[in-house]
């Protein structure tokens, strides 16, 4: 925790000479919707949608069952897998109830490709 807080001591010192405060909101209008989120959108919209432009992952989604199906003896090792999916899952969560889920500024659900698309791939290979 202690090293957290010595790497934001430039970025608090930056704040504070510029603004007078050591904590500022970068991003005042902007506000997550929990209520409304865009899971259909955040997967298959034109707008950046995961499995719009990498369809190989819906087979990848596809085989996690068969893959514990076929190989018992690693069911711990897909488990595993299952959990970091999940956590994949919980991070895609945060993405689309972005107000502006499609991030122009960046990659909209890039992030989450680059971050699942190596772990997600292996049902792919096994099965």
């Amino acid at each position: 925790m202690g090293i957290a807080f010595i790497v934001w001591i430039p970025q608090m010192m930056y704040w504070y000479s510029i603004t007078g405060h050591f904590f500022v909101n970068s991003y005042p209008d902007e506000q997550f919707f929990w209520g409304n989120p865009h899971f259909i959108d955040g997967l298959f919209s034109y707008r950046k949608g995961w499995l719009l432009y990498t369809p190989v992952m819906i087979f990848a989604l596809l085989g996690i069952p068969f893959l514990f199906k076929k190989l018992k003896e690693f069911s711990w090792s897909i488990l595993i897998f299952i959990l970091l999916a999940y956590l994949y899952y919980r991070f895609m969560v945060v993405l689309v109830v972005w107000r502006i889920f499609w991030n122009e500024i960046i990659c909209g659900l890039l992030w989450f490709t680059f971050n699942s698309n190596g772990t997600l791939i292996h049902p792919t290979m096994e099965s």
